[in-house]
């Protein structure tokens, strides 16, 4: 397969990593604004992004950088982070995984 191909596709020496984060929110937790926001600043500040969600008592979390892969620095800095937070109760850090294929590789038929 061609480099440009490669490229546009995220595979080979452009695989893109991330890792996904679980976890669970206090009972009297209020998934407000204050987490999120923090969370944001937080993560946009190591420059990073993320998509998922926070709300019914869960966190999905997905986070990759903006150019390039995460390191399992990162992985180990949102985890410190989020286990410090009293609304969070339980997390869960996932191994990083291909951002763009996290179930494999499409297969060209």
């Amino acid at each position: 397969m061609r480099k440009r191909l490669r490229k546009k596709l995220h595979i080979g020496e452009f695989k893109v990593l991330g890792f996904r984060v679980t976890g669970a929110l206090a009972e009297d937790a209020d998934p407000s604004d204050n987490l999120l926001n923090d969370l944001v600043d937080f993560v946009e500040a190591r420059g990073l992004q993320f998509g998922g969600s926070i709300g019914s008592a869960k966190i999905y979390i997905y986070v990759e950088h903006d150019t390039g892969s995460c390191t399992d620095k990162d992985r180990e800095a949102v985890g410190a982070w989020l286990g410090r937070r009293p609304e969070v109760t339980v997390v869960h850090m996932h191994p990083l995984e291909d951002a763009w294929y996290p179930d494999g590789p499409r297969r060209r038929s």
